[in-house]
């Protein structure tokens, strides 16, 4: 990684600094999220903070549980999308463009406003409906969860299909968006049934995921 990637993964507040992350379970990433909701892609824009580039993406609110009040709420994810000869995306990061429908789990935004999904990837669910409807109507919906996910995939008692359905999805196992978002709510506390979930300090994280912590608790360091 080159000297200029370094200083630009330094202004996150997530696990950006090694090559891998530590396979996440729902609960976990609800522990370590800020801004809990799920919501359908208005805007993708291109900016910079400091000099870097960034990319802002402003979601139409369905659900917010956490952190995101309002009708819409806008994210600063660090990169941008590839220019020219030199990617300027970070790796892992998802790619969200206008019209998609997802559920996102961000880390709370460091001093500078930038945030990033938990465990990059792993805190963003695609959300899918054929009949491409209304997500706050929330009848419909699916939310797949890739095999790769064995933590979440566990802990939802979900069993993966080892054939990838249409529309170029990996393969995985679908669950109702309406039963993800009541798992969701209830390990976020917003719901009737909350219940208070210890962390799980047993696992130990990776590098990416200590750097997230430290960032997110405002000090910006890596440890």
């Amino acid at each position: 990684m080159c000297i200029a990637a370094l200083a630009l993964v330094s202004l996150l507040p997530s696990p950006v600094g090694a090559s891998q992350v530590r396979d996440l379970s729902l609960t976990q990433m609800a522990q370590a999220a800020g801004p809990v909701f799920s919501g359908r892609v208005l805007s993708v824009k291109q900016d910079e903070v400091r000099g870097w580039p960034v990319t802002r993406v402003t979601f139409q609110l369905a659900d917010s549980l956490r952190d995101a009040p309002g009708a819409t709420t806008t994210l600063t994810f660090l990169g941008s999308e590839k220019t020219g000869q030199f990617s300027r995306k970070v790796p892992g990061m998802p790619t969200f463009s206008v019209g998609e429908d997802w559920v996102v789990l961000a880390y709370p935004p460091s001093e500078v406003g930038l945030t990033a999904p938990v465990g990059l990837y792993q805190g963003a669910f695609r959300v899918q409906n054929p009949a491409a409807g209304d997500l706050r109507e929330g009848a419909g919906f699916t939310v797949m969860v890739p095999a790769t996910r064995r933590a979440l995939l566990r802990e939802m008692k979900m069993q993966a299909s080892p054939v990838a359905p249409k529309g170029g999805l990996p393969a995985g196992a679908t669950v109702s968006y309406d039963a993800f978002m009541r798992q969701l709510r209830d390990l976020t506390g917003a719901g009737p049934s909350a219940r208070v979930m210890q962390p799980d300090t047993a696992a130990g994280g990776t590098d990416l995921e200590t750097a997230a912590a430290a960032a997110a608790r405002g000090n910006g360091r890596q440890r």
